[in-house]
């Protein structure tokens, strides 16, 4: 079944793998891919402190996006899709969902 969340703390690792994996599937070398996965690492202090949805079928996470709010301000960012999903419609549901 297919659902939306609020991320687990315990899911940091598994959210910065799909981050890392979505990105590499654009075809970016290894010294920008070294660099992404400093910069947008998943860690439980970020869990902790923003607002992140994943979408996932069964216990399999598909993705995720992430909601940060600063003054009053709320901004989309880290959204990610794992390859093998993506083009079938996970994203659009996803961005739905923030909409």
């Amino acid at each position: 079944m297919l659902s939306i969340r609020i991320a687990k703390m315990n899911e940091s690792e598994i959210l910065s793998n799909i981050a890392a994996r979505s990105e590499a599937y654009w075809g970016y070398d290894s010294i920008y891919m070294e660099k992404f996965r400093t910069i947008y690492k998943v860690t439980e202090e970020f869990i902790s402190k923003n607002t992140i949805f994943v979408i996932e079928e069964g216990n399999d996470i598909i993705g995720f996006y992430v909601v940060l709010t600063e003054n009053d301000m709320n901004s989309l960012e880290y959204f990610f899709i794992e390859p093998q999903y993506i083009g079938q419609g996970y994203g659009k549901l996803l961005w739905n969902h923030f909409g």
